[in-house]
């Protein structure tokens, strides 16, 4: 009877203990069941973490970034720590830069790049990863590090954009000498084979993001559908851009992007105005 008494009294707490490493896992594109872990079962960091995210919200508070993309939120992180590691006299930390191939489609974009002000070549590049499951973000931060080297020995890269100041240039023999190429990750990064890692845990991401979004006055974070912004009333707007990626997509499409992850436009040459150039397989040729 005690032992059965035991069990009984157990379950609750091996429950407990199970739905917490559940939410810690929750990866960039959460499920809803895990974004009800987001959303009401993260604790209450502790007095030391607390002080920290105080001090990143103070260097991110007002910054020009829309915190509405949560892997934002670390990459603005990754940038300021980057920035402490060279001479602000020899180097400038760019971010957001995107190459596109023949036809003017866009092929990928680097998170971070160091570049010497006084040659201008790019001594380091890196990609930025935000999840709770880092094995898997570093193999994706590799694929794209590497389809960018594929694309400077191959020749394929036909321009290099810079939306953040359109007026820079950029060309790939600023990359031929290149020498460091990183993967930045949240906590746990480096244990994950990263190769730099920042000292922001998960949970602490979406409580960052938040504040910085209540800050921005967009109200918080929210889970669901109803997070895509609707379209106005009387003006349809058929065609979905993802904010992360910049591909577009069709209303029809059987995978869309996230719902925090979207952007609307009336036609795709209203998308390619704001350098929406890759249109996904789903939207139909006729309105290609």
């Amino acid at each position: 009877m005690k032992s059965a008494f035991r069990k009984i009294y157990l379950l609750p707490v091996i429950f407990s203990l199970i739905l917490t490493a559940v939410c810690e896992a929750a990866v960039d594109e959460p499920t809803q069941f895990q974004i009800g872990c987001r959303a009401g079962t993260k604790p209450a960091p502790a007095r030391d973490r607390q002080a920290l995210l105080d001090h990143y919200f103070e260097i991110l508070k007002d910054r020009d970034v829309n915190y509405k993309v949560i892997g934002f939120v670390l990459e603005e992180l990754a940038r300021v720590q980057i920035r402490s590691l060279f001479s602000p006299d020899k180097y400038i930390v760019l971010g957001g830069l995107q190459y596109e191939e023949a036809g003017g489609r866009t092929a990928g974009e680097l998170d971070i790049m160091v570049q010497d002000r006084r040659n201008g070549r790019i001594v380091l590049v890196a990609e930025v990863k935000l999840s709770g499951d880092l094995a898997r973000a570093g193999r994706k931060a590799s694929e794209q590090l590497n389809r960018f080297r594929d694309y400077l020995s191959d020749g394929r890269i036909s321009r290099f954009r810079y939306p953040a100041e359109p007026w820079r240039r950029f060309y790939p023999s600023q990359f031929s000498e290149t020498g460091q190429y990183w993967r930045i990750g949240n906590t746990g990064a480096l244990r994950s084979g990263f190769d730099y890692e920042i000292d922001l845990r998960r949970h602490e991401a979406d409580l960052l993001q938040d504040r910085l979004l209540a800050r921005q006055g967009h109200g918080g974070r929210k889970s669901g559908p109803e997070a895509a912004p609707a379209a106005p009333a009387g003006v349809p707007k058929p065609f979905i851009g993802n904010l992360r990626s910049k591909v577009l997509h069709y209303h029809t499409c059987t995978s869309p992007p996230a719902p925090h992850n979207r952007i609307y436009f009336s036609s795709i040459e209203e998308a390619r105005r704001a350098g929406y150039t890759r249109l996904h397989s789903c939207i139909p040729a006729h309105l290609r």
